[in-house]
């Protein structure tokens, strides 16, 4: 792919959001300083102040479900299955990412029954393409290419579910996904 140009059309502004800023106001959070090595060294806003913000920028979200943690090791899904084999990234409504929704009331009933749900977002209906580089699988040699993306097309970044990244830019409106 060398000399190759790549277009992935427009970033989306914005790192992680708070909104306990001024007046109530979004405040920013820049996700490198609260990600140190893994381990979440400042506040982070909660999974429905998160996905508020996400469906105010038009952004499709829905609940997932939750990783169970015993002593520090990943003990199972909110689901319950003991073999479930998408422990924290499957929905939590009967319809999935075609339940994933912008409006506020049905967000907020949501993470009012499921406070520690994990966030999905409905990509094509968001107008969204989204990277993943999961960082800790054995062999993972993407390294380079994050950090080239981060650095010339900076963009909205959030952690995944499994200590990866999900780097998120517009579709590009001449050549949709």
């Amino acid at each position: 792919m060398a000399g190759a140009k790549l277009d992935i059309g427009g970033p989306v502004s914005g790192s992680h959001f708070s909104t306990n800023g001024a007046g109530g106001q979004p405040k920013k959070l820049d996700v490198d300083a609260i990600v140190n090595e893994g381990r979440v060294t400042l506040d982070e806003p909660s999974f429905l102040e998160t996905a508020l913000y996400y469906a105010k920028n038009g952004w499709h979200v829905s609940p997932l479900h939750t990783p169970i943690f015993q002593d520090d090791k990943l003990a199972g899904c909110s689901c319950g299955k003991a073999d479930c084999a998408s422990v924290g990234k499957h929905p939590r409504t009967a319809k999935g990412k075609d339940n994933a929704t912008t409006d506020e009331k049905i967000i907020i009933r949501w993470w009012s029954l499921w406070p520690d749900a994990n966030i999905g977002l409905n990509c094509g209906a968001s107008g969204l393409v989204a990277i993943d580089f999961d960082i800790h699988k054995e062999g993972y040699a993407g390294g380079e290419l994050l950090d080239k993306l981060r650095s010339e097309h900076p963009t909205t970044t959030a952690k995944s579910g499994s200590d990866g990244f999900h780097l998120f830019y517009q579709q590009p409106k001449d050549n949709p996904l």
